[in-house]
């Protein structure tokens, strides 16, 4: 093979002669320059394998040569042939990349053959690197394509070697590291440094075959990569021990996270499995699935185990027909069959397993691999309370009728509603008249009394009261009206606490709604009499205050005077009070009713500023409630005094609501709390907190005074929890 080479010198005839002896064995092709000028004009236009070059020549000499084509053409073959023999231009020459230095000599045919030996030398030693690295950059390019890095460790100078791509898949950029095996083995992960390294020591020693390991190696970051490490041996000594290993690592980061992810998965599974309260088991199949022997137990959980009250060890491989003699004869062969047969899964009702003295609830399905899973409910405690409560049931039914009380059971989910014979009865239908859903009982409400009652129902219903209890009017056949008292309770919720059942009863109350409008009616007539009475009696006080007047002034003695006085103020009190039964005459005669307190207490006119906080709530009570917080006002204006704030809000105790009125007055001493709702107590007639707490007792109400005296006068109205609502809940 020919190479072409490049002879730069500024003598022409020794040009000549080096081009000649050099072609003489032909191997190299030889081409002259005159200078390093043309050397690099020429470098630039043609390829050649290598260039010889004087070190003395006009303009630039040989080491600038030498520097300019280093740094323009890289590591082309250069050497420096010259008659100077410094030792400063040989460390030069060398320092600068020059590959062989040679001194001209007077020995010129020794000269020529050491020339031609050194310039073919050069050329095929850059020929094999040159191989080396492009063999080196096709092996990091296919290492590139599978994501793999290459290592290379050298056991002699025990010196470790990373490919680009291993050190990227450790974080760091090329240069950024210089391997070693001191750094290898620190980057280990603790707990895999010593597995390694016995690995690694058993593999040298001749134990495997190939080196192949997955560990972790620290990130930059200082995080773990998962590698799988394969390695083998490529060189020995003369003593056939190892030298040199060549490897890979393959980064499987990912595939380890997967693994550990499908373990835990798995151990949850197992988890669930054996901690499920189901029972599970699963079956292999033989035959056709016929006969309980055909069903091989492969694996039961623990609650599985315990249904069938044997050792587990006693199950597994063993058939169905063996753990649970006697199962054949039921329907559950047949049913398991069918599912193993078509795939569609089964769920068989409670069923009676006399082997097992148990009601069992199964539900069986087929997989994939034709495996046969049985999940299993031992429901015998819920089978014998659902026959108790029936029973139960029964009996209250039958004790109700026995009452003269009708009963009604309504599935609010359906809306179907079973009404008793006696409710049918109070309303004068037979059996099989009434339509038995819920409407029967809604389209039968008078139109009066239909909002307030399924208001009230619907708020038991959502949890805002405690109770359901109504007073209505219903439609009998004839197209009469009954009243009733209707009370019912949930007697079963879903698992979110939405109520699926309610069952109540009616009573008739009809003897009692005509007692008590004869009572009313009989108020009435009394407060029509109390009213022509009252009116007489004021008259004929007014005649006998005017003729008190009439005598006081007259000139009358000092003791008839003080006596005429006397008698003055008795009358003008009689006249007050006379007055004030007015105002009290209809109390408890009305029908209580649901009164907002913010609408009751706008329409209030305080002389001093007052803070109302009642937004939103509605009470139950006698329709005088409006004279409770009237008498209030006037009690903080006449005895507090100082008065010049009054505060009225609210506040919620359990289920309970407690309405606060406090003044900054000079208060109630402690020996007067209670006495001041007494009959006669007070610094006026002692009527208006007397007659207040009359008012609130009506519908459950009480009230009282905690206020500390000195510091103002604080009364507590509390309201039970059914008669008051919140916002959206009353009528």
């Amino acid at each position: 093979m020919l190479y072409k080479v490049l002879y730069v010198d500024d003598e022409p005839d020794l040009r000549e002669v080096v081009k000649f002896t050099l072609e003489m064995s032909n191997q190299l092709i030889v081409e002259t320059a005159a200078s390093g000028e043309e050397v690099l004009m020429l470098l630039r236009t043609d390829f050649y394998k290598a260039v010889v070059s004087d070190y003395q020549m006009y303009g630039m000499d040989g080491i600038q040569l030498l520097k300019e084509v280093r740094q323009e053409f890289g590591p082309i073959p250069f050497i420096l042939f010259t008659g100077k023999g410094r030792e400063e231009v040989v460390v030069q020459a060398l320092n600068n990349g020059a590959d062989f230095y040679l001194q001209k000599g007077a020995d010129v045919n020794s000269m020529f053959a050491e020339l031609e030996n050194m310039v073919l030398q050069a050329i095929r030693r850059h020929e094999a690197e040159k191989a080396m690295r492009d063999s080196e950059e096709r092996l990091e390019l296919a290492m590139e394509a599978t994501n793999d890095g290459l290592w290379d460790f050298d056991l002699t100078e025990n010196s470790l070697f990373w490919s680009s791509r291993s050190l990227r898949m450790f974080g760091y950029s090329l240069g950024e590291l210089q391997p070693s095996v001191e750094n290898w083995r620190e980057n280990i992960h603790p707990e895999d440094r010593p597995i390694v390294e016995r690995h690694l020591q058993e593999y040298l020693e001749g134990k495997y075959e190939t080196f192949e390991l997955d560990y972790r190696i620290r990130h930059k970051k200082g995080s773990y990569v998962w590698v799988k490490v394969k390695g083998k041996i490529v060189a020995r000594d003369d003593n056939g021990r190892p030298i040199r290993l060549i490897g890979t690592h393959t980064d499987i980061t990912k595939q380890k996270l997967a693994e550990e992810r499908l373990r835990q998965s798995e151990l949850r599974f197992l988890e669930l499995f054996e901690t499920i309260g189901s029972g599970v088991t699963i079956y292999d199949v033989k035959n056709d699935g016929a006969t309980s022997d055909d069903y091989f137990v492969k694996e039961a959980n623990r609650a599985s185990v315990n249904l069938f009250g044997q050792p587990k060890e006693r199950l597994i491989g063993h058939t169905l027909g063996e753990v649970s003699p006697g199962i054949g004869g039921t329907t559950f062969i047949a049913a398991a069959q069918k599912v193993w047969k078509t795939g569609t899964p089964l769920r068989l009702p409670a069923t009676h397993f006399a082997a097992m003295d148990a009601w069992l609830e199964n539900s069986i399905f087929r997989l994939p691999s034709k495996e046969v899973v049985v999940i299993t409910d031992d429901v015998t405690l819920e089978h014998k309370q659902r026959s108790e409560l029936m029973a139960s049931e029964e009996r209250w039914k039958y004790a109700l009728e026995g009452s003269d009380q009708g009963v009604w059971d309504w599935n609010i989910v359906t809306n179907e509603t079973y009404f008793s014979k006696r409710w049918m009865e109070m309303l004068g239908y037979e059996e099989g008249e009434i339509q038995l859903d819920y409407n029967a009982w809604l389209e039968r409400i008078h139109p009066d009394d239909q909002t307030s009652t399924i208001v009230q129902l619907q708020s038991y219903i959502k949890g805002e009261t405690d109770s359901y209890q109504s007073e209505h009017r219903l439609r009998c056949k004839d197209g009469t009206y009954k009243w009733v008292l209707d009370r019912g309770k949930v007697m079963d919720r879903a698992l979110d606490g939405k109520p699926l059942r309610m069952i109540g009863t009616h009573t008739l109350i009809e003897e009692i709604k005509q007692n008590e409008l004869a009572l009313r009616q009989a108020n009435a007539k009394l407060n029509l009499l109390s009213s022509l009475t009252r009116h007489d009696l004021i008259n004929k006080l007014m005649v006998v205050m005017g003729y008190v007047d009439l005598l006081k002034k007259k000139n009358i003695d000092p003791d008839s005077e003080h006596y005429l006085t006397r008698m003055d103020k008795v009358l003008r009190s009689l006249h007050t009070e006379v007055k004030f039964t007015k105002d009290y005459q209809d109390l408890g005669l009305k029908e209580p009713q649901w009164q907002r307190l913010s609408t009751l207490l706008s329409d209030m006119d305080s002389p001093v500023n007052m803070s109302v906080d009642v937004d939103n709530i509605t009470v139950y009570a006698d329709p005088m409630l409006i004279k409770v917080f009237r008498n209030l006002l006037d009690n903080s204006m006449r005895h507090g005094e100082r008065v010049s704030n009054i505060r009225i809000h609210t506040y919620l105790n359990e289920n309970d609501l407690t309405i606060l009125w406090e003044d900054d007055g000079v208060g109630i001493p402690s020996d007067q709390k209670e006495r001041v709702f007494q009959w006669g107590v007070g610094k006026n007639m002692g009527l208006g907190l007397f007659l207040i707490r009359q008012v609130l007792s009506i519908t459950g109400m009480t009230i009282k005074e905690t206020g500390e005296f000195g510091r103002g006068a604080r009364f507590e109205i509390y309201v039970p929890s059914e008669a008051f609502r919140l916002s959206g809940q009353a009528p």
